[in-house]
């Protein structure tokens, strides 16, 4: 049997609209700085608030995309739709060296972490890190059992391995900013709004 014969849909977030989308954004926000606001901020600051918009349109495309529904979804079963037995497939990763399911869930959050540290003023300590990542991982993972739920298939299962390897990633991130932000202040004073 082809694919073809059971996918209903393939709904997706291709790479062209992701750089439509990237330019709009640059293109509007290079309106708002340079042109409306009077109080410019410089270009590295500037590019890493761009930096920003594109890494948000990035995971929403790796978390959410792409989206398929099937034609015969009888033999689904609701247990397809999560995973909750902690390190039930980290263990087997690191076992037989698959490193890319390990490191690119941690992957995923890291610039969460840098952005955190960097440019919130609000969450400055390792405990607000935690609670942050905690978050935003576990909605991501909420909204993927939404939209299995929604399309009747496990598009993109809820798996609590990849909250636990999100939330070390997103604390990586924060710590190798911490380590960074006095190397940055020096020679770039005022990209930093924490400080």
């Amino acid at each position: 049997m082809i694919l073809g014969d059971i996918v209903g849909h393939r709904y997706d977030f291709k790479e062209s609209i992701l750089g439509i989308l990237i330019l709009g954004a640059f293109l509007l926000l290079f309106l708002v700085d340079f042109l409306i606001k009077k109080n410019r901020r410089d270009i590295l600051s500037t590019l890493l608030i761009y930096s920003v918009i594109v890494y948000i349109l990035c995971l929403i495309k790796v978390v959410f995309f792409p989206i398929y529904t099937f034609k015969d979804t009888s033999d689904i079963k609701i247990s397809m739709f999560f995973q909750v037995i902690p390190f039930k497939s980290i263990i087997p990763s690191l076992k037989y060296h698959n490193w890319i399911q390990v490191i690119g869930n941690m992957a995923l959050l890291f610039p969460v972490g840098v952005y955190l540290k960097i440019l919130s003023k609000r969450v400055q300590s390792l405990k607000k890190v935690l609670v942050v990542s905690l978050l935003l991982t576990l909605s991501i993972e909420c909204i993927q059992l939404i939209i299995d739920f929604i399309t009747h298939y496990p598009n993109k299962v809820f798996d609590i391995d990849d909250i636990i390897l999100n939330v070390i990633g997103c604390i990586a991130g924060w710590k190798v900013a911490e380590n960074l932000l006095p190397h940055l202040k020096k020679d770039n004073p005022s990209i930093l709004t924490n400080s």
